[in-house]
C-alpha cells in the first residue's frame, strides 16, 4: 500500500516560498531601518525604507528560484549559496542607491556578511516546504502540512522581533513579535483540530467495510491525504447494489501515515509555540522595564 506520494510538477508552482521569503525578508529590512533610523534621526529613514523594500523584492525572487529546488538531495547547501548570492545582489544594490558605481564592491561585501544572518531563517522557512505536495490536495494533512511553513515564518519573525525589541524599546517590535507568537498559537489549533478530526474517524473505522473505487458513486468522502485504502459506511438501501448497500460516509487514506505526520506538525507546533510565547513574554519585559 502506497502512503506516501511523490508531487507532481505542477506542485513546484504552489508552494508559496516568494511570498515567505518576501514576509522575512521585508522584516529583517524593517529592523534594520529601525535601527538605522534611531542610530541617524530623520536623516536614516529614507535609507530604511529604501533597505526593506530592496530586501523584500529580492527575497522574493530568491523564493521563486529555491521553490524550484527545495526538494533537491543537497537542498540545503542550494539555500546557502543562493542566500548569500541574494545577499550580495542586495548589498549592490544599495551601494548604487547610496554611493553611485564606486559603492557597488563595498555593498556587495557588506550584504554578503549581513546574508549569514538570513541564512538560518530561511533554510527554517524552507526546510518546512520541502513535504508541500506529499498528500492529496485538499486532505486532512495537505492542509496541515501547508500550514507548517506560516508557522515557520511566524516562529523566526517572533525571534527576530526578540532581537530588534534590543536595539529599538518601541511599541512596533512588541507587536511584531506578539504577531507571530498569535499566528504559530494559531496553527497549533487548527493542527489539533485537524489531529481531532483523524481521531473521530479512526474510532469508525472498525465499523467500515473495504470498498472499491467503482463503488462509490457520487459518495461524500473524506480524504486523509496518503495511501489509497478505501472504507465506508453502509446503509442497506432497497435498491440493488452490492447485496443491497450503498455507502454513506467514506474515507480515504492510510490512517496510521496520517497520524504519524500530524502528530510529527503538532510535536514542531508545541515547540514553535513555546519559543514565540517565550519571545513575547521577554520582549514585553524588555519594553516595559
Amino acid at each position: 500500500m502506497t502512503t506516501k506520494a511523490v508531487p507532481h510538477p505542477g506542485v513546484v508552482d504552489r508552494v508559496p516560498l516568494p511570498s515567505l521569503l518576501a514576509i522575512l525578508g521585508g522584516t529583517g529590512g524593517w529592523l534594520t531601518s529601525h535601527v538605522i533610523g534611531s542610530q541617524s534621526g530623520n536623516e536614516g529613514r529614507p535609507l530604511g525604507l529604501m533597505l526593506t523594500i530592496c530586501t523584500a523584492g529580492v527575497s522574493f525572487f530568491l523564493g521563486m528560484v529555491l521553490r524550484r529546488t527545495h526538494r533537491a538531495q543537497l537542498w540545503g547547501l542550494l539555500v546557502g549559496l543562493s542566500v548569500i548570492a541574494a545577499g550580495v545582489v542586495n548589498g549592490s544594490a544599495m551601494g548604487v542607491l547610496i554611493g553611485g558605481p564606486e559603492g557597488v564592491v563595498f555593498g556587495a561585501l557588506f550584504g554578503g556578511y549581513c546574508s549569514f544572518a538570513f541564512l538560518m531563517p530561511i533554510l527554517l522557512v524552507v526546510g518546512s516546504t520541502r513535504s508541500f505536495g506529499e498528500a492529496r490536495r485538499g486532505s486532512v494533512v495537505d492542509q496541515a502540512i501547508r500550514r507548517a511553513p506560516w508557522r515557520t515564518l511566524a516562529a523566526v519573525i517572533s525571534v527576530a522581533g526578540l532581537a530588534g525589541g534590543i536595539q529599538i524599546r518601541t511599541p512596533a517590535t512588541f507587536m511584531l513579535t506578539a504577531t507571530g507568537a498569535a499566528v504559530v498559537i494559531s496553527c497549533l489549533v487548527l493542527d489539533l483540530r485537524s489531529y481531532y478530526v483523524l481521531r473521530t474517524i479512526m474510532r469508525r473505522l472498525p465499523t467500515m467495510r473495504s470498498l472499491r473505487s467503482d463503488e462509490l458513486r457520487g459518495s461524500a468522502t473524506v480524504e486523509l491525504g496518503l495511501g489509497d485504502a478505501l472504507r465506508a459506511e453502509m446503509w442497506s438501501s432497497a435498491t440493488p447494489f452490492r447485496d443491497g448497500e450503498v455507502p454513506t460516509f467514506v474515507v480515504r487514506g492510510d490512517e496510521a501515515a496520517a497520524e504519524r505526520v500530524l502528530w510529527r506538525l503538532l510535536v514542531v507546533d508545541v515547540v514553535a509555540a513555546s519559543i514565540a510565547v517565550g519571545m513575547v513574554g521577554y520582549v514585553g519585559r524588555y519594553f516595559l522595564c
